[in-house]
């Protein structure tokens, strides 16, 4: 997949148990939460028409200090994922799905 072959990483490695996780994640996500996942980290629900290796700044995937209790957050701006050291994917699993089904929306005024 596009999205895979095209990222940065920050205090991690490609084949790291949390970018693993995380891949494997990405790929079992029905489209319509892929977009949610895309718009969480870049603000935008779709990359260039040239595919993410066209995306500037890079998506970056980036391990985030402090406790495992934390949700992952992004910083749109720079394409930025910052992901706790989760000890298992399924904890990955859950904390990401509950960001993307609470915090994709951003902010908004009604």
């Amino acid at each position: 997949e596009d999205w895979r072959r095209n990222p940065a990483y920050s205090g991690l490695e490609e084949g790291s148990r949390l970018a693993t996780w995380f891949w494997a994640l990405v790929g079992d996500l029905r489209a319509e939460e892929r977009v949610l996942l895309l718009r969480f980290v870049t603000g935008c629900g779709s990359v260039p028409p040239q595919g993410f290796s066209q995306l500037a700044p890079r998506f970056t995937l980036q391990i985030s200090p402090g406790s495992r209790a934390r949700l992952p957050s992004a910083a749109c701006c720079f394409n930025l994922l910052r992901l706790p050291p989760y000890a298992s994917e399924d904890e990955l699993r859950r904390r990401v799905t509950s960001a993307l089904l609470h915090g994709s929306a951003g902010f908004s005024f009604q």
